[in-house]
């Protein structure tokens, strides 16, 4: 009967779906001095705070799991065309003890409304998980190289996820 009761409290579990979004202000500055060299570099972060979210807040002592189902990077604006991220430009997402990363295999075009779904490779959404999990604000970033300089742009990094909370903890 206590096993029962016990396999029950699940019942009571509340799933809340929700996205944790971070927008990324890209500027890609023109260099003073002209180089023969490929690429402009850029470097932008933002900061998110888990608990700004009204349900986790709400939950936080009873959350027993984040389930992380997409990370996505959505141009949400650019000042002009025919701009793209080269190849091996990064989107990392940390709080300082771990670290999730992904890093484009090829050159990712700037128009406004792409968006890229980052994979789950290796383990990348369970340390997503986890770094939810320890509920302190968290960075997420993109830095890289632009094929054309000087460019503006603002990216939204969105992290789809299910809390699972029970009342009854």
């Amino acid at each position: 009967m206590l096993a029962i009761g016990l396999a029950s409290c699940s019942l009571f579990d509340v799933e809340i779906d929700t996205s944790f979004d971070g927008y990324l202000d890209i500027e890609v500055q023109e260099p003073v001095m002209k180089s023969t060299e490929a690429g402009f570099p850029f470097q932008s972060s933002t900061t998110i705070d888990v608990l700004d979210d009204e349900d986790v807040y709400e939950y936080q002592d009873k959350i027993d799991d984040f389930l992380v189902s997409g990370v996505t990077v959505e141009v949400t604006w650019v000042n002009q065309t025919g701009v793209e991220f080269e190849a091996q430009t990064a989107f990392t997402i940390t709080n300082g003890t771990r670290t999730a990363q992904w890093t484009l295999e090829s050159n990712l075009p700037i128009e406004e409304g792409t968006t890229v779904d980052l994979q789950d490779l290796g383990s990348a959404y369970e340390t997503v998980n986890a770094i939810l999990g320890d509920m302190k604000p968290f960075t997420v970033s993109a830095a890289g190289t632009c094929n054309k300089a000087p460019v503006s742009a603002i990216l939204k990094l969105g992290i789809e996820t299910k809390v699972v909370a029970n009342p009854l903890n």
